[in-house]
């Protein structure tokens, strides 16, 4: 889940899951209203999340890919959607939208059909200043190659590393292609996936890039003023993976003997 915050104007990307829902953070920093609110994709794990906030927070504009799911939370957050009295978009590629004195644009989804809803994620580029941040959502190789192939300007200095530092994703091209300074791995810690992946780790620091992790670090709050960016504490740039809980482990173990 990601907090944007720019003098009067709230955007929030994602809420994270049911049972680890970002309200309360979004409480404790006086938030009563969200101009935007980015659902990627139809994932529990990112719209869960959100149905506690949509039912208790005002928000001006709901923005949501063009896909549907299955799943009971996915219907539960439609009907909030439905009851909150905000604007529903599902963006096109391109589209630009103003956050105070900063914007954001869209970059992906580019195609109309993936067989993973990963790759319906809305991935956009916001602009403070000479600032710029990447937010990718749970992307993977193939939306990562068409948004290259598509020609945008996607150069950044914060990238926000996508499907919480899987190996599905975050390729060089596409690290190359960023060119961050900075990159922040959202993921829970000790996760039933082990993320970050190692290799994905590699790849940012071959590539000199600052990482900052929520399962070692939690919040991480950067700081845009339009010309610098800073952060609420150092980076993290060990190259430890993630590592999965005791009783996963311990399950993986059962099934090799």
């Amino acid at each position: 889940s990601i907090l944007i915050k720019n003098h009067d104007y709230n955007m929030l990307i994602d809420g994270g899951s049911q049972d680890q829902s970002s309200y309360n953070y979004l409480q404790d920093q006086n938030i009563d209203f969200l101009d935007y609110v980015i659902a990627t994709h139809p994932h529990e794990d990112h719209i869960g999340g959100l149905i506690e906030i949509v039912e208790n927070i005002k928000i001006g504009t709901i923005i949501m890919p063009n896909v549907t799911h299955t799943s009971e939370t996915f219907d539960h957050f439609l009907t909030s959607v439905a009851f909150s009295g905000a604007k529903v978009l599902q963006p096109a590629v391109g589209d630009i939208y103003n956050l105070g004195d900063a914007s954001f644009t869209i970059i992906a989804p580019i195609s109309d059909s993936y067989e993973d809803l990963n790759n319906y994620s809305i991935a956009l580029k916001l602009n403070h200043g000479n600032n710029s941040f990447l937010f990718t959502g749970d992307i993977e190789v193939i939306s990562e190659s068409e948004i290259i192939n598509s020609n945008q300007d996607i150069t950044a200095d914060v990238l926000k590393v996508a499907h919480h530092g899987s190996n599905t994703g975050t390729t060089d091209q596409f690290i190359k292609a960023v060119t961050p300074s900075y990159a922040i791995i959202s993921c829970a810690k000790d996760n039933s996936y082990g993320y970050p992946n190692l290799e994905v780790l590699q790849r940012l620091r071959d590539n000199n890039i600052d990482i900052y992790r929520t399962d070692l670090q939690k919040s991480i709050i950067a700081s845009s003023d339009g010309k610098s960016i800073s952060f609420n504490q150092n980076p993290n740039n060990e190259l430890m993976a993630g590592t999965l809980p005791t009783t996963e482990a311990i399950q993986t173990v059962t099934t090799q003997a």
